[in-house]
């Protein structure tokens, strides 16, 4: 990042790829050594002068950072996990339908993915997650359930819900329009 200070990325070479020419000395004697004109060109892909065949060899350059072999960033360090900390979107999603928009399993799944990636990449969001995915256990249990019976959500929340001209007990005291 920006601003970081050295002692964060103990044996960092900030040239990596190639470290500028040193100023040549100015020799009237040998002029074809010190014009940079007069030096042959490499071309991309091919080793220089200096370099190995094998430019991702941490042995090949001395200074250079070494990486986990598999070419994975350490995903339990900070510095090199941009995911760490943060809050993971799926799981916010997956709530969010769990709670709003109640559709069988499509929930549950998004938050199980998100349980594993919380987990995995150490974000916050683990618990959304787990509610997400409880939450839409038992809607699709419910769901499940009501379609084995016969009934449908409408039938289930007319029954639920009484309306103004069936529920009102014996007529007396309520007011008729």
């Amino acid at each position: 990042m920006y601003g970081a200070r050295a002692d964060r990325y103990p044996g960092w070479n900030p040239y990596i790829y190639g470290r500028p020419d040193p100023e040549p000395k100015a020799k009237e004697s040998d002029s074809s050594q010190g014009n940079p004109a007069n030096r042959p060109m490499h071309m991309a892909g091919q080793p220089g002068p200096g370099r190995s065949e094998n430019p991702g060899n941490p042995q090949a350059r001395p200074g250079a950072p070494v990486w986990p072999p598999q070419g994975m960033p350490d995903l339990n360090d900070p510095s090199q996990n941009p995911a760490y900390g943060h809050w993971d979107p799926c799981a916010i999603i997956a709530f969010l339908m769990a709670l709003f928009l109640p559709m069988p399993v499509i929930p549950a799944l998004l938050g199980g993915v998100s349980m594993y990636r919380t987990r995995r990449l150490h974000m916050k969001g683990y618990g959304l997650a787990m509610a997400a995915l409880i939450i839409n256990l038992l809607f699709t249990l419910a769901w499940i359930w009501l379609l084995v019976n016969g009934i449908s959500l409408n039938d289930f929340y007319q029954q639920m819900m009484p309306s103004p001209s069936t529920g009102g007990g014996s007529g007396s005291g309520g007011v008729s329009a």
